[in-house]
């Protein structure tokens, strides 16, 4: 009859089960985040191919961003239903920014776990997911109505349209704020206009074309030398005409 193991023996087998484990689960999440970022990025694209067909219906104009008349802000993106249906995604009839869980970024946890009352009936708040660019001017309220014609961007390709993001908008001197976004854990209980650097640091983003790029880092998309918006001529900064200039009389 074979010896059976000594106790030495087992924990020296437990001990390399463990080491193989350790090795193997840094790949595990790795692959994980992987595939939770290449779900986000189709919902990405599934939010830039429903503005191509948006801006068709809509003589050329992309979806507004916000209505604030007379400073009084009226609604949003994520309450454009016309949008909505454009996008084929479910919504909370009755608070139309709670959209249907599985569209939301896998890794928007300020979305993902609000509470109970708040996800009613499998919705979450599509605000703390995606935001869209929102630099149509000097100041936030102005244009009041804050869109543009498709056509009358000079390079649609290289504009952000709809990103990883804790708020409904995004603002070109919050673009370097993946140290910020760290700090706050996504959301710091009130409105930052911040994207959101979730995929191995880097930031999903579909663009005024289309098409979706994944994992952006921060310092393309914002020049530390330049720290806030132009007030004047936007075509002067070079970062911010690239990426981020849909001022409609500055094309």
């Amino acid at each position: 009859m074979r010896n059976p193991f000594t106790l030495l023996e087992l924990l020296v087998v437990v001990a390399i089960i463990a080491i193989l484990a350790s090795m193997l689960l840094p790949a595990l999440n790795q692959a994980r985040g992987r595939a939770r970022s290449t779900r986000c990025a189709g919902n990405l694209k599934q939010l830039g191919t429903a503005e191509q067909l948006y801006s068709g219906d809509s003589d050329g104009f992309g979806l507004p961003n916000v209505y604030v008349i007379n400073g009084v802000y009226i609604e949003s993106w994520t309450g454009n239903r016309a949008y909505l249906r454009t996008v084929g995604v479910a919504y909370n009839p009755n608070s139309p920014k709670y959209w249907s869980r599985g569209f939301l970024c896998p890794e928007a946890s300020i979305s993902l776990n609000e509470v109970a009352s708040q996800r009613d009936g499998g919705y979450a708040n599509i605000q703390y997911s995606y935001g869209r660019n929102n630099e149509y001017g000097p100041s936030w309220k102005i244009p009041e109505i804050r869109c543009i014609k498709i056509g009358r961007l000079k390079n649609p390709s290289g504009k952000l349209l709809v990103m990883d993001a804790t708020d409904w908008n995004v603002e070109y001197d919050k673009a370097n704020s993946y140290r910020l976004y760290g700090e706050k854990n996504q959301h710091n209980g009130g409105v930052n206009v911040m994207p959101a650097y979730r995929h191995g640091n880097g930031l999903n983003a579909a663009f005024y074309d289309g098409h979706v790029r994944s994992r952006i880092v921060w310092n393309e998309i914002y020049d530390p030398s330049v720290t806030s918006r132009p007030t004047s001529d936007p075509t002067l900064k070079t970062v911010y005409n690239q990426y981020w200039n849909l001022w409609p009389n500055a094309q």
